[in-house]
């Protein structure tokens, strides 16, 4: 069986109940702003057959989220898209987002025992899904963005994906793992040192980087990092590290990327690094 090509961004399949297609936009700028590409946006149409077609969702995405129109849902078609799809996924392993929405939030007995139908379905799944109940669209991607920024480990919506957090935001100038990914893709840091950011390497490899450029190391070390951090992405145009890795890497080394925060900031820095060189290093 041919493998999935790899890609560098988290891509979510979303499916859509037809009526609720006029916030397609916002929904794709909402999960955008995370650097989430989307897909799907069934039902559409498809040439192939419905299960075929929640197969290949299934394989092109990492996360399912489900829409329903909940003043109108009247129960899951076991051979309709939207449950075959949620089927495909849950047979892999993947996160499904199921969402009910409706405008209607009066105790109608009606709608509320369409809901409890609902959950009661999605109970039926191999794999038991996140679901989220939600009147407004605003309030249906605030909630979505929670979610999928707490399951992928990601970054706050920021303008450019291309940029770390914000200075203002963390009281770093830099972020550490896209600038340790871009040392690695620009040379200078072996391909291993992504697996725990060690600050000997990182020094090692900025120093590479200055003197490359011919340049004499000048300011802090925090204000050297982050140049080179930018001048790196200026030389890197359409490369960035994959959402996936980071994704990984802020949940698994945060204690690493924390301590080089703090080394980055530590005026004693320099000496501290210096010190913990292997004596056969040493002059």
């Amino acid at each position: 069986m041919a493998q999935p090509k790899a890609r560098d961004s988290i891509r979510v399949y979303v499916s859509l109940d037809q009526r609720l297609r006029a916030h397609q936009a916002t929904i794709e700028k909402a999960l955008g702003s995370l650097g989430i590409e989307t897909d799907g946006y069934s039902p559409g149409g498809y040439a192939e057959p419905m299960d075929d077609a929640s197969r290949r969702g299934a394989d092109r995405a990492d996360a399912l989220i489900s829409i329903v129109d909940g003043t109108a849902w009247t129960g899951y078609d076991e051979r309709g898209l939207s449950w075959l799809e949620m089927i495909a996924f849950s047979r892999q392993s993947k996160p499904i987002f199921a969402v009910w929405f409706t405008s209607d939030t009066s105790p109608n007995s009606k709608v509320v025992e369409s809901h409890r139908s609902w959950v009661e379905a999605l109970n039926r799944l191999p794999v038991r899904p996140v679901d989220l109940t939600t009147s407004s669209v605003e309030a249906l991607m605030a909630s979505l963005v929670a979610r999928l920024r707490q399951h992928f480990s990601l970054a706050a919506p920021t303008s450019s994906s291309e940029s770390g957090p914000k200075a203002a935001e963390t009281g770093a100038p830099f972020d550490p793992l896209r600038l340790a990914w871009r040392l690695v893709a620009d040379g200078k840091a072996p391909f291993d040192s992504l697996l725990h950011l060690d600050k000997v390497v990182v020094d090692d490899a900025l120093k590479r980087f200055e003197t490359d450029r011919k340049e004499t190391p000048s300011g802090s070390r925090a204000a050297r990092l982050a140049r080179a951090e930018r001048l790196l992405a200026e030389k890197q145009p359409g490369r960035a590290p994959s959402p996936l890795w980071l994704a990984w890497a802020r949940r698994t080394l945060a204690p690493n990327v924390d301590a080089l925060l703090e080394w980055a900031k530590s005026e004693s820095g320099a000496q501290s690094t210096a010190n913990a060189r292997p004596s056969h290093e040493k002059a």
